[in-house]
């Protein structure tokens, strides 16, 4: 494996590779998303439209690769780690179930979708009190 400085050149490749899918994350917080296509998205994954109703349209991005809420049991009190955490729908939804003495984490390695997720979780007084967003990667 060829060296560059402290790298190898698989190291440096990782590194492009994490770099170009935090752009796109960024780009995809900034420029928001459709909201018909989003909703189809959740839906798709078993989101009812009771759950996407009691959370700000733009905390649901359509880019899910699952349902966690759904598949965990979530009780109240209980601390939540919600890891790629994106708009926030995720965090807003366990939120509601943990209720004010538990707590979610949202993990994002997208500065631009924490300040997204930060904003919308804003608008879901008291949700966003036991909500918290935070940038972090594992590297």
């Amino acid at each position: 494996m060829e060296q560059h400085g402290n790298k190898t050149s698989s190291a440096i490749r990782d590194d492009d590779s994490l770099k170009a899918v935090q752009d796109a994350y960024n780009t995809k917080a900034k420029a928001g998303t459709n909201v018909a296509y989003s909703k189809t998205v959740a839906e798709a994954f078993g989101y009812t439209v009771e759950q996407l109703q009691s959370i700000p349209a733009e905390s649901n991005m359509g880019l899910s690769c699952g349902n966690p809420v759904a598949a965990a049991h979530i009780k109240e009190g209980e601390t939540v780690l919600d890891l790629g955490s994106g708009g926030g729908i995720d965090v807003l939804l366990a939120a509601a179930k943990v209720g004010q003495l538990g707590q979610v984490i949202g993990l994002d390695m997208s500065a631009d979708m924490i300040s997204l997720a930060r904003r919308t979780a804003k608008k879901t007084e008291p949700l966003s009190a036991s909500s918290l967003f935070r940038p972090g990667s594992f590297n």
